[in-house]
């Protein structure tokens, strides 16, 4: 079966969906939702968002170059959906209506989300233009893994119960399609 462009994309979504957090230049901690992203290299170890120019991240990105990447659970679907489509320019409050908790990161000024699973703390190495989005690189600066979902070499997402967006309002979380209802 041939797919359109836009459908495409779809077959390569396997990433756990997580909320990257950055600050604007006064210092200010917006977060957004992201389902594409992927790692890009061991050594240095790095990792790379995918990111709309018209976001607010982007210009978050582009001005103050860090971020942090946060794994988030199925307990955080209402957070991730709201993230991810109420913009820090309309709501410059939103952090403070999503039920999530900020704390310090270790190295960058973003802050991390408490209730993530795995938080990847990030320096921009590099923004790429790829047709309508940016492909932005981020050096892992530090990182942290919940332990309990840390066994034997890998990160256990079926124990953690990841989402992993499918498209529209779905999401695979250990096997099973759940689909987010407002």
């Amino acid at each position: 079966m041939e797919l359109n462009h836009e459908d495409v994309v779809r077959l390569v979504q396997t990433h756990p969906t997580s909320v990257v957090t950055t600050v604007n230049e006064e210092g200010v901690c917006d977060a957004a939702s992201f389902s594409w992203l992927s790692p890009v290299s061991h050594n240095p170890p790095m990792v790379s968002i995918i990111v709309s120019p018209e976001r607010y991240t982007y210009e978050n990105l582009k001005a103050t170059g860090e971020f942090v990447l946060n794994v988030v659970t199925k307990h955080f679907l209402d957070d991730v959906m709201y993230l991810g489509t109420e913009s820090f320019r309309d709501n410059p409050n939103k952090l403070d209506e999503a039920e999530v908790t900020l704390e310090d990161a270790e190295e960058v000024d973003p802050s991390r989300i408490d209730e993530a699973v795995v938080w990847l703390e990030c320096v921009v190495d590099g923004m790429h233009e790829a047709g309508d989005h940016y492909v932005v690189v981020g050096e892992i600066v530090a990182a942290e893994v919940d332990e309990e979902f840390w066994k034997d070499g890998r990160f256990m997402a079926e124990e953690a119960e990841t989402l992993h967006h499918v498209g529209g309002n779905k999401f695979l979380v250990g096997g099973n399609l759940v689909e987010w209802e407002e």
